[in-house]
C-alpha cells in the first residue's frame, strides 16, 4: 500500500485533483451551473466509485489497507500527515508518461479562455434553461 508522498495526505489525491481540475474550467468559465453540475456529478461518481475501490483494495491488502484507512483520510487531503522519503527515485519513462499526461491539462484554461473569447461574440446563440419554459 503506498503511503508516501500524495498518498500520506488522502487516499484518493487523483480523484481530488480531477474534481479541483475539472472545477477550475466552471470557474474560469465563470459560470455557476457548470460548476454545480460538475460538483453533483462528481459526489454522485464518487459516492459510488470511491466505495468499490476501496472494498476491492481491502479485499486485496486486508488489515494493511483498513489500518491504512484510519490513519488517512479519504479524498480532502491533509497536510499535516504528509510525509515522503528523502530520496526518490525517478525514470525516465515514467516522467516522460507523466509529462505526456500533465500537458493535457494544461490545455484546459486555453479552450475556457477560447469559450469565453466565443461567448463575447454576437453570433453566439444565447441559452437560458428558463427558456424550455416560455
Amino acid at each position: 500500500v503506498m503511503q508516501d508522498g500524495p498518498y500520506s495526505m488522502c487516499r484518493h489525491p487523483l480523484y481530488f485533483g480531477t474534481l479541483l481540475l475539472t472545477l477550475s474550467a466552471g470557474f474560469i468559465l465563470q459560470s455557476v451551473g457548470l460548476i454545480a453540475a460538475i460538483f453533483l456529478v462528481s459526489i454522485v461518481y464518487l459516492g459510488i466509485t470511491i466505495p468499490r475501490e476501496e472494498a476491492a483494495l481491502v479485499g486485496g491488502f486486508g488489515q494493511k489497507y483498513r489500518d491504512y484507512q484510519k490513519n488517512v483520510s479519504q479524498l480532502i487531503p491533509n497536510p499535516r500527515t504528509f510525509r515522503t522519503p528523502a530520496v526518490i527515485e525517478v525514470t525516465i519513462e515514467g516522467l516522460t508518461a507523466e509529462v505526456k499526461r500533465a500537458m493535457r491539462w494544461v490545455l484546459i484554461p486555453g479552450a475556457c479562455y477560447l469559450v469565453l473569447h466565443l461567448r463575447a461574440q454576437e453570433w453566439w446563440p444565447t441559452f437560458s434553461v428558463w427558456q424550455l419554459w416560455q
